[in-house]
């Protein structure tokens, strides 16, 4: 929820609450150690089976980042475009375009132009790094996508909020079952807990 407060995005209206949602639920996620991160993002959605199984630390993580696209006609927006999440993990990077609800919000267009600015901006470092792109919220079906980007083919991963409340309540099963055996996990209970519960109220 902070990385909502400090970008001026925390909102309760019905139509704004979008963004709160996003940042409420990953905030604390990414609280967890980054392999739990990974594993919950994976598993939420059995379809996304094919992921690979570690993506090694988390490296950075950033909320709404403005990147540039004044140099890249292709893209609608002339100014900047804003993914919801961009997590860089050790071996691969993970954009997630969040919606709201499961009332076919996500576009298509919006996927290509969030991929090709990241390919023209972000990947040129490493451009041999996997790009994981998460479509959360605002889907009609669990299946992948392949879209085309400049002649390349590129998945999107579906994944439903009521998927993910769904893995962790599984998580938190397992912990309860464990706790007496590994003390440390109950802060992730405690982490976990609290996802569950904002994912109630901001609903």
């Amino acid at each position: 929820m902070i990385n909502a407060l400090t970008k001026g995005k925390f909102k309760l209206q019905s139509n704004l609450k979008e963004d709160t949602l996003t940042s409420s639920v990953l905030d604390y996620l990414l609280l967890l150690p980054d392999v739990m991160i990974w594993e919950i993002l994976r598993k939420s959605n059995p379809k996304n089976s094919e992921l690979p199984k570690h993506l090694g630390r988390v490296l950075d993580v950033e909320f709404w980042p403005h990147w540039d696209t004044k140099e890249i006609p292709e893209v609608i927006n002339t100014r900047y475009i804003e993914p919801d999440v961009f997590i860089e993990f050790e071996f691969a990077d993970v954009i997630i375009e969040a919606k709201r609800y499961d009332d076919n919000q996500q576009s298509e267009n919006q996927w290509r132009d969030q991929i090709r600015v990241y390919k023209e901006n972000i990947s040129n470092e490493d451009d041999s790094k996997e790009l994981i792109y998460f479509a959360l919220g605002g889907i009609r079906s669990n299946d992948k996508n392949i879209i085309e980007v400049n002649s390349e083919s590129y998945s999107i991963y579906k994944l439903r909020w009521q998927q993910l409340m769904e893995i962790i309540a599984s998580y938190i099963q397992t912990i309860e079952q464990t706790v007496r055996v590994l003390p440390n996990s109950g802060s992730y209970h405690r982490i976990l807990h609290r996802i569950i519960t904002l994912l109630i109220w901001v609903k």
